[in-house]
């Protein structure tokens, strides 16, 4: 950001941190900060008309994961906040970090497909 003109650092001054100062050009700023709340908005919930599958228990979330996708849900592309509550919707509750990890080792298994939207990936199966 440094690099980019939409900060500078002040040269030493008599302010509070005079070695730490820096200035920030707010109208650069604007973008960045609307692609941050609208990539941290909650489209993670089903849109009108849209309801979680039901797809049932598995013994582990490699399969979860799988199977919901597999279904006609998971044809469009899915963050995995939305992959999470599905799989919450189906009574099965993971931790956030083992919905992100298990999504990147299907990738890069090439059992799952990764694309990017925005500032986040979104999965479906090949």
């Amino acid at each position: 950001m440094v690099d980019s003109g939409s900060v500078k650092k002040t040269e030493k001054g008599s302010g509070k941190y005079p070695k730490g100062e820096y200035h920030i050009n707010p109208y650069v700023m604007n973008d960045i900060l609307d692609e941050i709340l609208s990539s941290r908005a909650s489209a993670s919930t089903p849109q009108q008309g849209e309801q979680y599958p039901d797809v049932g228990k598995h013994e582990n979330l490699t399969d979860a994961i799988t199977s919901l996708l597999q279904s006609p849900w998971g044809k469009m592309p899915r963050d995995w906040r939305e992959i999470q509550l599905a799989r919450r919707h189906n009574s099965m509750i993971f931790t956030d970090g083992s919905v992100t990890g298990t999504l990147t080792l299907m990738y890069q298994n090439h059992r799952l497909r990764r694309i990017k939207e925005g500032r986040a990936f979104k999965y479906l199966v090949p």
